[in-house]
């Protein structure tokens, strides 16, 4: 079985923030790059992020108004995803040989950074 790739840390915690707050935030990739495919947002307009390969970093921004807002009460937790794809080989899904139904391939890894966030409405 392949070793596990992985970043420096697997959660990124903002604290408390301002409703209208654009945060930045990097993930320090610890694994080979050759095993690095790509990365999904759970929330496009929320989250933006890039791979610098060169720094091996996973680099990118947090937008809390897009987050899920309008932030009606006075504190607010919230967390986004980003899930990180490696083994450029194995596709993300394959056939179901009994159902013929697209399913999850297990052989391809994943890991899902985390992003946290207080809403402190102001």
């Amino acid at each position: 079985m392949k070793q596990f790739e992985s970043f420096k840390t697997l959660k990124y915690e903002f604290g408390d923030v301002k409703p209208d707050d654009v945060l930045s935030f990097e993930f320090e990739y610890v694994g080979d790059l050759k095993n690095y495919h790509y990365h999904a947002e759970a929330c496009g307009s929320c989250t933006s992020a890039r791979f610098d390969k060169d720094e091996k970093k996973l680099k990118g921004t947090f937008r809390i108004a897009n987050a899920g807002g309008p932030y009606e009460d006075d504190v607010t937790k919230i967390h986004k995803g980003i899930t990180v794809y490696f083994d450029p080989d194995e596709p993300e899904f394959i056939a179901d040989p009994e159902t013929s139904r697209r399913k999850r391939n297990l052989k391809k890894r994943s890991i899902v950074l985390l992003l946290k966030a207080t809403v402190i409405k102001s």
